[in-house]
């Protein structure tokens, strides 16, 4: 087992470069926006369901980003996104009870306080990612997205990545060596009622330590890759990653 309390970070920056150069060599690249409404069109081209925390309509969009991969020489011919919202909050359970977890207005939409108790305060500069979404398949580029992300959360010196995961997804595997999340807590059924309808959601989540490991371990793995083959690379990774639990 590798000792992970060795790991105490390491600058996003370089992780991002070994990412570029490996999506160059097929061809690809990445881009950085905080144009929101670009991530929405594009989502909701695709017909895929956009948190409201992504959309200006309920949420401030300020501290809003996206990351796109796609052809290094066809920008607009998006293959596949991830967002995430910064923000500070003292204690995210009170976000999730009044709803603001969700939408800036909560109570305009006759919200009823969830009575949700988290086994941990989650505190600080939160990034809560979602909208992750991958058009072409087959080339593991959900690694790459989530990877990517994770370098600019070092970055920004945050300290927990949140997200939300409906009972669908949840059933489909978030394995910890693609999302990277390490811990979960199923929070009470309740009713969204923005969207007129009940969920029964799990909150996810990363501490800003779990995610400097991770930045560390994908960046030395990237140096010491044997090839640039972007299927093969993640393949390793995964394997690799099970080998160590």
């Amino acid at each position: 087992m590798v000792n992970r309390s060795r790991f105490v970070g390491i600058h996003g920056a370089a992780l991002r470069e070994q990412v570029r150069f490996l999506l160059q060599a097929s061809g690809l690249d990445f881009t950085f926006s905080d144009d929101m409404d670009r991530f929405v069109s594009l989502m909701d081209g695709w017909e895929a369901f956009v948190h409201p925390k992504f959309r200006a309509a309920h949420y401030e969009q300020a501290g809003s980003r996206f990351l796109a991969i796609h052809p290094s020489s066809e920008p607009n011919d998006v293959l596949g996104v991830i967002a995430w919202n910064v923000f500070e909050t003292h204690d995210y359970e009170t976000e999730l009870r009044d709803g603001k977890a969700w939408v800036r207005d909560p109570w305009a939409h006759g919200w009823e306080p969830m009575k949700v108790r988290l086994p941990v305060k989650l505190s600080g500069r939160l990034h809560f990612r979602g909208g992750l979404r991958v058009i072409r398949t087959g080339m593991r580029l959900s690694w790459y997205l989530t990877t990517l992300h994770e370098s600019y959360f070092t970055e920004d010196r945050a300290d927990y990545i949140v997200a939300h995961a409906t009972p669908e997804i949840m059933k489909s595997g978030l394995p910890d060596w693609l999302y990277s999340y390490r811990h979960s807590h199923e929070l009470p059924r309740h009713r969204l009622s923005w969207e007129g309808r009940w969920n029964n959601l799990t909150l996810l989540w990363s501490s800003q330590h779990e995610v400097a490991y991770n930045v560390e371990v994908k960046t030395m793995w990237l140096r010491s890759r044997g090839d640039d083959d972007l299927v093969h690379t993640v393949d390793v990774f995964e394997a690799l990653h099970k080998a160590d639990e």
